[in-house]
C-alpha cells in the first residue's frame, strides 16, 4: 500500500490517498528513505485539511500519530502531531491503552513540549485576550452583553482560562462553540438573552477563531524558541573534536594482569587485561567467541583502533562503559570484592549486559545481592525499579516496585524525568495493576462499612464510622487517595473521629471503650486485611 501511494504521487496516474494513519506514515517513511522529495511534499499536501474530508492526522489520532512518526523518524509529522495533542488532556488515565505505543524518550519529550506550550499560553493569556478584544472593540456588532473593558466577554475570558489546565482547549473550535452556546442558553434562562452572540454570523465567529488561533500560535512560537524534537539516535551523537581519536587508557588494578591473554576495551576507552578462561566459563557468548578463530584486523570496525591487538594481545571492543565492565568483572573473578551500584535501578546497565552475554548465574547473584529491602522507597526509586524490572522481565522485583508505587499518586508530574526510562507499555501494565488493587482495597473497606470485616469490633457498626469509610472509598475511587493500606487506613483520622463522636454524645460506652482500650487495633486489623488483599493481586507484564 505504501509503495502504491508513493508511485501514484510520482507518475501521471490517479492519485491514491492514504486512508489510515499507518498508511500515511508508511508512505512518508518510504519517500524519505528513497529521498523522493517531490513525493514527500505531494503526500504531505494531500494529507492537509481542506480537501473536504477530515485529515487523517487530527486531534483524535494525534497521540498515535506522534508515536508512529517518532518510531519512523519523521520529525515534521512528530511536531505536527505534538501540536495537535495540545487539544487533548494528557494524563495516565486519559491516555489509557495509547500509553503502550510510547517509548520512554518519546513520552518524556512530548511532556516537555506540552509543559512549555501550556506555560506559554498561561503567561501570554492577557496578550492573547487583548488580540481578540481588538476585534470586539472594532466591531459594535460583536459587543456581547457580558463585554468587559480590555478583555471582551466574560464567558470568553473564562473559556480561555479553563482551557489551559490540561491541554490548550482554546485551540479546539468545538469547545469554543460549546462555551458560547452555554453563555447564550444561560442568558435565555435568566431572561437576559445576549442578542449579539445569538445573532453572530458564521463569518464573524470564523474571524474570532482565526484571530484566537493566530494569537496562540504567536505566543507558542515566541516561548518555544529552540525547542525541537530529535527522533534519530544519530542526531544525539556528539562527535569527537576534529579528527583526533580518543586516547585509550588502562583501567588499572585489579584488572591489569601481567598474565592476561585478552583485553576488553570499554565504550569510554578503558582497557581491562583479563583472562579468556574466566570469561568463557561465565558466559556462553564469550565461550563461543573464543572458540572461533578471530581476524587480526578490525575490518569495518567503527572503533578508533587501527588493529585488534595491543601488546600482541587480542582486543574485544565492548559497548559497555568502564563502570559497568568493572562491576561484571568483579562478579566473575572470585578473589575480587564485588562492586555493585547501591540500588536495583542504578544497576540497570549491569543487569542488561549480563542478559546480553547470557551470564545467567551472575544474573541470579546480582538479583540476590540487590534484593529489595523490606521497607518501601520513594516514588522515583519505585517507578525506576519497576521500569528496569519490567524491561528485563524480572517479575519478583517488578511486583515489589509496583506495590511501592501504590502509596503515591500515579502522575506524570510526580515521576518527572524518570518517565524517560520507562516504556509506555510498562506504565500501562502498572496502571492496570493499580486499578485491580484499587478495587481490592475498596472491597475491604466496603466490607468494614457493612460490618462483615474481621476488624469490626462493634455489635452494630456506628453511623459515624460508616460515613468515614464511605468517604475513604470515594477518595480512592476519585484518585485523591492512593490505593494502599497505609494511605487508605489512617489511625490519626480514625482517632480524631472517634474522639469527636464520644465528646459529642457525652459518653458512648462502646466507642469510649474502643478508644481507651487501644482503638488503633481496629486500624491495624483493617490495614492487615487490606495488605493481604493487595498481595493476592497479580502483576501482568507484557
Amino acid at each position: 500500500m505504501a509503495m502504491n501511494i508513493l508511485l501514484s504521487s510520482i507518475y501521471p496516474v490517479s492519485v491514491v490517498l492514504p486512508k489510515t494513519l499507518e498508511a500515511l506514515i508508511s508512505s512518508l517513511t518510504a519517500a524519505e528513505k528513497y529521498k523522493i522529495n517531490s513525493a514527500l511534499a505531494h503526500i504531505r499536501a494531500l494529507s492537509e485539511p481542506g480537501l473536504g474530508t477530515e485529515p487523517i492526522l487530527n486531534p483524535e489520532t494525534s497521540f498515535r500519530g506522534y508515536c508512529l512518526a517518532w518510531q519512523r523518524g519523521l520529525e515534521k509529522e512528530v511536531t505536527a502531531a505534538a501540536r495537535l495533542t495540545l487539544q487533548r488532556p494528557m494524563t495516565m488515565e486519559s491516555l489509557g491503552e495509547e500509553l503502550r505505543l510510547f517509548t520512554g524518550p518519546a513520552l518524556w519529550k512530548l511532556l516537555q513540549y506540552r509543559r512549555i506550550c501550556l506555560k506559554a499560553v498561561k503567561s501570554n493569556q492577557k496578550w492573547i485576550t487583548q488580540q481578540v478584544y481588538k476585534l470586539w472593540e472594532g466591531n459594535s456588532n460583536l459587543r456581547c452583553r457580558q463585554h468587559l473593558a480590555e478583555c471582551g466577554p466574560r464567558w470568553f475570558e473564562e473559556f480561555l482560562s479553563r482551557g489551559t489546565e490540561n491541554g490548550i482547549q482554546a485551540l479546539d473550535h468545538t469547545l469554543f462553540h460549546r462555551a458560547m452556546a452555554q453563555h447564550i442558553e444561560a442568558g435565555r434562562q435568566n431572561g437576559a438573552e445576549c442578542e449579539f452572540c445569538t445573532t453572530m454570523s458564521s463569518s464573524q465567529v470564523h474571524s474570532i477563531l482565526r484571530t484566537l488561533d493566530k494569537s496562540i500560535t504567536s505566543a507558542l512560537r515566541k516561548d518555544l524558541g529552540l525547542f525541537y524534537f530529535v527522533t534519530s539516535p544519530l542526531q544525539n551523537r556528539i562527535p569527537f573534536g576534529g579528527r583526533k581519536d580518543p586516547v585509550t587508557t588502562e583501567f588499572g588494578a585489579p584488572f591489569k594482569n601481567d598474565d592476561a591473554d585478552v583485553i576488553l576495551r570499554s565504550s569510554d576507552y578503558k582497557t581491562f587485561r583479563v583472562h579468556k578462561a574466566f570469561l568463557a566459563i561465565s558466559s556462553p557468548f564469550f565461550f563461543t567467541m573464543f572458540s572461533i578463530p578471530q581476524p587480526t584486523e578490525c575490518a569495518g570496525s567503527a572503533a578508533p583502533q587501527t588493529g585488534s591487538q595491543i601488546d600482541e594481545l587480542p582486543v574485544v571492543f565492548m559497548s559497555e562503559n568502564s563502570t559497568t565492565l568493572n562491576t561484571i568483572l568483579t562478579m566473575i573473578y572470585p578473589h575480587v570484592p564485588i562492586v555493585l551500584p547501591p540500588s536495583f535501578w542504578e544497576a540497570a546497565p549491569v543487569l542488561k549486559a549480563l542478559q546480553k552475554y547470557e551470564m545467567d548465574n551472575l544474573i541470579t547473584l546480582a538479583r540476590t545481592l540487590l534484593q529489595a529491602p523490606d521497607s518501601s522507597v520513594d516514588s522515583i526509586a519505585a517507578i525506576r525499579t519497576f521500569a528496569v524490572a519490567s524491561e528485563l522481565g524480572f517479575e519478583r522485583e517488578a511486583l515489589w516496585a509496583a506495590r511501592c508505587t501504590l502509596r503515591y499518586p500515579m502522575t506524570f508530574e510526580l515521576y518527572g524525568e524518570s518517565i524517560r526510562y520507562c516504556m509506555g507499555s510498562a506504565l500501562y501494565d502498572l496502571l492496570q495493576y493499580r486499578a485491580r488493587c484499587r478495587t481490592a482495597v475498596q472491597a475491604c473497606i466496603q466490607a468494614a462499612a457493612a460490618g462483615s470485616a474481621k476488624s469490626i469490633q462493634f455489635r452494630s457498626i456506628p453511623s459515624w464510622l460508616v460515613d468515614h469509610l464511605r468517604t475513604i472509598i470515594e477518595k480512592i475511587n476519585s484518585g485523591t487517595t492512593p490505593p494502599s493500606a497505609e494511605t487508605a487506613v489512617l489511625w490519626t483520622s480514625f482517632r480524631s473521629l472517634i474522639k469527636s463522636h464520644c465528646q459529642g454524645t457525652r459518653g458512648c460506652d462502646a466507642c469510649m471503650a474502643l478508644y481507651f482500650q487501644g482503638g488503633d487495633s481496629f486500624c491495624d486489623e483493617l490495614q492487615n486485611e487490606t495488605r493481604a488483599a493487595i498481595k493476592e493481586i497479580p502483576l501482568k507484564i507484557a
